[in-house]
């Protein structure tokens, strides 16, 4: 038995499977949240995965506002009661939520009780690891979440080798665990409707207290740029009004612009035109922000986090995670220096062509056909 996590790609052998037809239940419920990077990540794997040959039968649980895909079984009840249901008399069961199919997929929480293999997406293990950066709830669900996997999960994928890392922390046997990174997604012809004038950082993603931000605002006041914004754009999350609080309370507070949520075309024109993007988080699973901005060739400073170093590679500045000082450091030096900026914002479009959303479909594929039985062994 293996000591680590497999790192599945598109290359793996366990992409050399019998192409038998292949039929896929997959939860779609955080599509009825909007505009989240699992919402991203579930639209983007239903898109690809046809190309690769498997079937999918999505369903959604539960309310919201975002638009399902086409196609999609829903079962209109609140989804705490079903997962209430599911630890309490294993009910409603798999057949019912998705419909008859070969193995079910669960892209976030839990996976439905199920007589086919079952496979389930962890993210990120932040909330089980970081209880205080997040909602009591969620940390409840995260826990629950690990507890279901020992039982009735037949393979747990990560978005990256840092949260599988963290999974089998949670006493998963890695041999369960597969590694399938994320892709990244075209946001469209950028709108610069949202671009402040004269010069700025960006902070991209949720306003969290996960995400490190009340440290960026410190630190860009320790900066003591003249003429330069920080602009924060994203939609609220857990701990925004301890960031509205710190934004408010900033001796640069005039130079600091809450965007808000923005769309993808406004989010393209604020990385192409920014002086960096800033990702100063305490704990990631992926790290979307760090794979646009290389992308959109935005030079990036990051958080030294492990898991930042799997998407950006050797192209951000990376400074200790909650270190103001360095952190104004970081700042005061890709703002005076032009030619850094330069080296960094060519090297990141290399950097982020390796991630795309083909891979990603095709080794997940392996992963639905290895477990129906399918795949090599």
């Amino acid at each position: 038995m293996s000591g680590s996590p497999t790192i599945t790609t598109a290359r793996d052998p366990l992409n050399s499977v019998r192409r038998s037809p292949l039929t896929v239940g997959i939860d779609v419920t955080p599509t009825l949240a909007g505009h989240t990077g699992v919402a991203r990540y579930v639209r983007q794997l239903l898109s690809h995965l046809d190309d690769a040959g498997v079937t999918m039968r999505p369903y959604a649980i539960g309310r919201g506002e975002g638009d399902l895909p086409s196609g999609t079984r829903h079962v209109r009840v609140p989804l705490r009661a079903v997962h209430a249901a599911w630890r309490t008399i294993g009910w409603p069961g798999g057949r019912i939520v998705a419909g008859r199919c070969d193995v079910v997929h669960a892209t976030d929480l839990v996976p439905p009780p199920s007589r086919v293999p079952a496979i389930l997406t962890i993210h990120d293990v932040a909330a089980a690891e970081y209880p205080e950066l997040h909602p009591p709830r969620a940390v409840a669900i995260q826990r629950d979440q690990l507890e279901r996997v020992r039982d009735v999960v037949d393979v747990v994928i990560a978005d990256s080798r840092s949260t599988a890392d963290g999974i089998v922390r949670a006493g998963v046997d890695p041999a369960r665990v597969a590694v399938v990174p994320l892709g990244r997604s075209d946001l469209g012809a950028p709108s610069f409707d949202r671009v402040p004038p004269g010069p700025y950082f960006l902070a991209a993603g949720a306003i969290a207290a996960r995400k490190g931000l009340e440290v960026l605002v410190a630190a860009f006041a320790g900066a003591g740029l003249t003429g330069v914004r920080l602009v924060l754009a994203g939609p609220p999350g857990w701990g925004a009004e301890r960031v509205a609080a710190a934004v408010a309370a900033s001796p640069a507070r005039g130079a600091i612009v809450m965007a808000g949520r923005v769309s993808d075309a406004e989010m393209a024109g604020l990385y192409q035109r920014c002086l960096a993007v800033c990702v100063p988080s305490w704990a990631e699973g992926f790290g979307f922000p760090v794979l646009e901005a290389c992308a959109a060739a935005a030079p990036v400073i990051a958080s030294d986090l492990a898991v930042l170093h799997e998407v950006g590679g050797g192209v951000p500045v990376y400074v200790p995670a909650g270190d103001v000082d360095r952190w104004s450091e970081a700042l005061a030096t890709l703002a005076a220096d032009a030619e850094l900026r330069t080296r960094l914002a060519l090297a990141g479009p290399g950097q982020a062509a390796g991630f795309t959303w083909e891979k990603c479909a095709e080794a997940t594929a392996a992963i639905y056909r290895r477990a129906a039985g399918q795949g090599a062994s």
